[in-house]
């Protein structure tokens, strides 16, 4: 992160706005690990403009960090008058370690940047509202799983929101479009902006007068008060000229069915909005907006369906970009599922092995995300077929994992139930994170896959194939004869074995995270854009990249740029597209080199 203040989104590359959201989302998801970041630092907190919402949150938040706060109204320094900002700025930079300013001019906030030697924080300008746009990007994040290609309608004034989100949505790819009354359009600087950075991100800037074109198929809707802290003396003007664009359940209904409602608050009710649309289930202005990709899931098949679903939209962005794919993707949860199912129905029907398990895991998995695959392509209007491989994966009888089972599976168990199986069915258990105790099984290296051909054979013929799942069914050949055995093959190994063995151009693992980060969950972290093979190796060794987190990842893609491979990419589903043209993710290549196009791609999808 270059910039040391946050004056505008437009100060940062579109990598480091996806960063400051995932951090974001780091943040909220573990707050613990983040309560000293902040320790025994000092945000001066200056507010020329009231507000409830700034105050609490900037509050909040730095105790939170483990730092302090200081509140200083216009009575303490009244800018311009009482204090010019060079004085304050000067004196500030002596006792605290930021300042967060909401003022009315923008040239107030750039002329404390230049002054001050402390990191500023713009809370709010008369142009510019950037941790606002921020904070509603998240939300949509978090709600709708990406913010990518979402259509985000703002209406209303074209005013300081209206510019933020427009920058906001430039640098993440989305298309936004905003309704004003002629007269009323965001600043033309604002709009050239955005329009110019979208050309680089795939996100685009409507402008129009039409609220119902700006409505219609919209993800988001979102507007502000008509007249905004200093025009006051407008309101009743610009509440008749405004009036054809207020957000009611008219207008609301010829969005998405899905469609979020936001306001930056605080709102005049009957105005801008009505409260049928503000207090509805679908808007997001007093609901605690939560992670829908994977936290508190229960595993259920709808939950699956829902994450198939999104997958699979990124999946048609790559195709339409001229890729060819093979998927790849997890299967533990589901795994642990059936064996569970398994055990507790063993007194009225045969249990199942394990590898059997694997392989009804995979037809699982494959169904929903072939099902989801296909109807997606439709709405595209591309006609690829989709199939999934049941894939079985050669390892040795004689590779020491065989001897020395690791990879726990199944449930959780008491210690003495735990025992029990142990005496019963001759498992291996082991106690697990202190949670219980766990059987385990081993996990031996792939080294080769039965159905290459036939995979490769389906590529060449254009067809969509989703094989490996899960790592693969493990079996053990003998004197040409199959055999499955009871262990897990890691999921990573063997989509790096497959990417390899089919020479595909790119490497691509989808994971929670946006980009592999270095001392990731630390106050230090930073995220890794571009690396070489024999950088990403030198930090492996030394230690940025926990065995049950990032490590096999990393592990994997380097074992696929040894045997031949030139070019991997690990990152967030959501950002899949962008990854592979270069706007997004950590980018591992071979050696240094000028990125050139591809069309041939193996994505590995967490399986959940």
């Amino acid at each position: 992160m270059i910039p040391k203040d946050f004056l505008s989104i437009k100060d940062f590359a579109p990598l480091e706005i996806r960063y400051l959201l995932a951090l974001a989302r780091q943040i909220k998801a573990n707050p613990s690990a983040y309560s000293e970041s902040l320790k025994g630092k000092t945000l001066a907190l200056i507010f020329e403009k009231p507000s409830l919402r700034t105050r609490v949150s900037f509050d909040v938040g730095i105790h939170q960090l483990g730092g302090f706060s200081l509140y200083l109204s216009p009575a303490e320094i009244n800018l311009g008058k009482r204090e010019s900002v060079y004085d304050v700025a000067k004196n500030l930079e002596r006792m605290v370690q930021g300042i967060m300013i909401r003022t009315f001019a923008h040239g107030i906030v750039e002329d404390m940047a230049v002054h001050a030697a402390i990191p500023i924080i713009n809370g709010l300008t008369d142009y510019s509202h950037p941790c606002q746009a921020m904070a509603d990007y998240l939300t949509m994040w978090e709600i709708k799983g990406k913010v990518a290609g979402l259509k985000v309608a703002f209406i209303g004034d074209g005013n300081n929101v209206a510019h933020s989100l427009m920058f906001a949505g430039a640098q993440l790819g989305a298309d936004v479009w905003v309704a004003t009354p002629p007269g009323y359009e965001p600043k033309a600087d604002a709009v050239e902006w955005a329009r110019e950075r979208g050309r680089e991100t795939g996100g685009t800037c409507t402008l129009t007068h039409d609220p119902v074109q700006a409505a219609s198929g919209a993800d988001v809707i979102y507007t502000d008060v008509w007249a905004s802290m200093g025009q006051e003396a407008e309101a009743e003007a610009r509440r008749q000229i405004f009036l054809p664009y207020q957000v009611n359940a008219k207008l609301f209904a010829l969005a998405k069915r899905d469609a979020t409602f936001l306001h930056c608050l605080p709102a005049h009710r009957g105005d801008e909005v009505t409260d049928d649309v503000i207090d509805s289930p679908r808007s997001a202005v007093f609901q605690e907006a939560e992670n829908r990709l994977h936290a508190g899931e229960k595993g259920t098949v709808a939950e699956q369906l829902a994450n198939a679903r999104r997958t699979s939209a990124e999946m048609v962005g790559l195709i339409r970009a001229g890729y060819r794919l093979v998927i790849t993707h997890g299967n533990g949860p589901q795994v642990g599922a059936a064996l569970l199912r398994s055990e507790r129905a063993a007194s009225q029907v045969p249990g199942h092995p394990l590898d059997v398990c694997d392989a009804s895991t995979q037809g699982e998995i494959g169904y929903l995300l072939q099902q989801s695959l296909v109807n997606e392509l439709s709405r595209a209007g591309l006609h690829v077929p989709v199939v999934t491989v049941l894939t079985q994966c050669v390892v040795s009888a004689d590779d020491p994992a065989m001897q020395h089972p690791s990879k726990p599976i199944g449930p959780f168990y008491s210690r003495a139930d735990a025992e029990e199986r142990r005496r019963l069915f001759g498992w291996q258990i082991v106690e697990d994170a202190a949670r219980g105790y766990r059987r385990i099984v081993p996990s031996p290296d792939p080294i080769e896959i039965v159905e290459l051909e036939v995979i490769r054979d389906l590529v060449e013929d254009g067809v969509l194939v989703i094989a490996c799942g899960g790592g693969g069914i493990p079996v053990i050949r003998s004197n040409g004869v199959l055999q499955g055995v009871e262990a897990v093959i890691d999921k990573d190994r063997a989509s790096a074995l497959l990417a390899a063995s089919l020479g595909v151009d790119l490497f691509a693992i989808s994971t929670d995270t946006d980009f592999v980060y270095l001392d990731y969950k630390k106050p230090a972290q930073r995220p890794l854009t571009y690396v070489t093979a024999a950088e990403l190796e030198g930090y492996a060794k030394a230690g940025h990249f926990p065995p049950g987190n990032m490590g096999p990842k990393v592990e994997s893609v380097l074992r696929f740029l040894r045997q031949g491979g030139k070019e991997a990419v690990i990152t967030s589903y959501e950002y899949l597209t962008r990854a592979v043209a270069g706007l997004a993710g950590t980018h591992i290549l071979a050696e240094t080199r000028t990125l050139g196009p591809s069309t041939q791609a193996e994505v590995q999808v967490e399986g959940r």
